[in-house]
């Protein structure tokens, strides 16, 4: 706190001087300066220290013992104050003591601290759930989800619903497959697993099964006793001929060629040849020219060949 003068000396003068009159106002001065005095000692008195403790003021310079780390600053009064550092507890050195794993602190005093290192660690323990289990080797943790301890709670909700679609889809195709192949069956052998179907049944004698039993039936049939037929001693003209009353194949000579005609003509044909004209032979009668009309009894006539005839009557082409 810094403080300003309060008082202007007057600076007296002797007789017959007269510039400094021994006057009210020179009075009241003088005596205005020494209330001010007596309030600044007040003051001093009411808010500083007594003057009994600036005996206790520090003197000189302060010391310091290097090994209790203990202050003394020396007072006015020949006595002292002490303060405690501690600056011998202050860390000098630290090692590492692998056997014990613990730290080892050098103090300024030469003392040393051992602190172990899982004092550090917090530990912390792995509980097993329902699903998740863990074991330990070595400081390694390790999680392993439990053998069937997945359920619905533990899916991804879109997850879950993708593979109830695809089951149900699945299914579907199951249910799908399993009706097309009773179909299939039933189109093949007229069977559903592996029974006959009723006479309801739309796969009831129409079937791959029936059809070819039906045509192995008409092939044993038509074409049995065809060993009575000499193949090999065939000559030009003869054809295989069927004896329905014998039911047995037999070498044929071929009578007449017929030749499948319409009306008007598409061929000339000279007399005593024979046509096939609406399922019907007939022998030309007189010669007919491309172009001409079949008219019976002028150019062709009713051919009247006797049982046993051998016609044979080929296929337009095409």
């Amino acid at each position: 706190m810094s403080y300003s003068e309060i008082y202007t000396r007057i600076h007296w003068e002797n007789e017959p001087d007269t510039s400094t009159p021994l006057d009210k106002d020179n009075l009241n001065h003088m005596d205005a300066a020494l209330k001010a005095f007596d309030l600044l000692i007040k003051e001093i008195g009411n808010n500083s220290m007594v003057f009994s403790d600036i005996a206790n003021c520090l003197s000189g310079q302060p010391t310091i013992n290097q090994s209790t780390g203990v202050m003394t600053f020396p007072k006015k009064d020949g006595g002292a104050y002490t303060l405690d550092t501690l600056l011998e507890k202050v860390i000098v050195n630290f090692d590492f003591d692998q056997s014990t794993q613990e730290l080892i602190i050098y103090l300024q005093d030469g003392t040393e601290k051992r602190v172990s290192l899982s004092a550090f660690i917090q530990e912390t323990e792995f509980t097993d759930s329902t699903t998740i289990g863990f074991t330990v080797d070595n400081h390694n943790v390790t999680a392993t989800v439990k053998a069937n301890s997945i359920g619905d709670a533990q899916m991804q909700t879109n997850y879950l619903a993708d593979c109830q679609s695809a089951r149900s889809d699945a299914m579907d195709a199951a249910d799908n497959a399993n009706a097309d192949a009773l179909k299939a069956e039933g189109h093949a052998v007229g069977q559903q697993n592996g029974a006959d179907v009723d006479s309801s049944s739309p796969y009831y004698h129409n079937n791959a099964k029936y059809y070819k039993e039906q045509a192995q039936a008409i092939a044993d049939n038509s074409f049995s006793g065809l060993s009575d037929v000499d193949f090999d001693n065939l000559q030009d003209g003869d054809v295989p001929v069927y004896n329905a009353t014998e039911r047995k194949w037999k070498n044929g000579v071929l009578d007449i060629v017929a030749v499948k005609e319409t009306s008007p003509t598409t061929a000339a044909h000279a007399v005593g040849d024979y046509i096939r004209y609406d399922g019907i032979t007939y022998k030309v009668k007189s010669e007919i020219n491309i172009g001409d009309s079949l008219v019976l009894d002028t150019n062709i006539e009713a051919n009247g060949l006797p049982d046993g005839t051998t016609i044979f009557t080929p296929e337009e082409e095409s």
